[in-house]
């Protein structure tokens, strides 16, 4: 069995011609068809555990995603508070960890899960400290 693999080449050369072999292009095909999207997240707590300070880096992430009830995309998420991936997985694992609160991850989109008959009004502090 052979196998052709495709080449990228870079060039500013409106003069250079890359001929692909057809086997290239069924390769990416295969490739793309055969990926599936990272489904997962955490299951939101039976009643939420503490309040969210209302004045925090945490409280904004948060509210961010409760905006849009269809959920946010990772890729926004990064734009919008200045983060890595890795730290918004990182702020949801916390918000889970400390509050209870879940979310949901599919195709590359999160959405807030709330705690059972928890409102999102009802998930702030009144307070700074609370």
């Amino acid at each position: 069995m052979r196998v052709i693999l495709p080449v990228i080449v870079r060039s500013h050369d409106p003069q250079l011609v890359v001929i692909a072999p057809p086997a290239a292009a069924l390769l990416q095909r295969v490739i793309k068809s055969t990926a599936r999207p990272r489904d997962g997240g955490k299951s939101a707590a039976p009643k939420l555990r503490k309040l969210v300070k209302t004045k925090s880096k945490r409280a904004d992430f948060l509210r961010w995603f409760l905006d849009d009830p269809t959920g946010r995309t990772v890729g926004a998420c990064m734009a919008n508070f200045e983060m890595t991936r890795q730290n918004v997985f990182a702020y949801w694992t916390a918000i889970h960890r400390d509050h209870g609160i879940g979310y949901a991850f599919s195709n590359n989109t999160i959405t807030a899960i709330l705690p059972g008959k928890c409102e999102a009004s009802a998930i702030f502090g009144a307070r700074n400290g609370a």
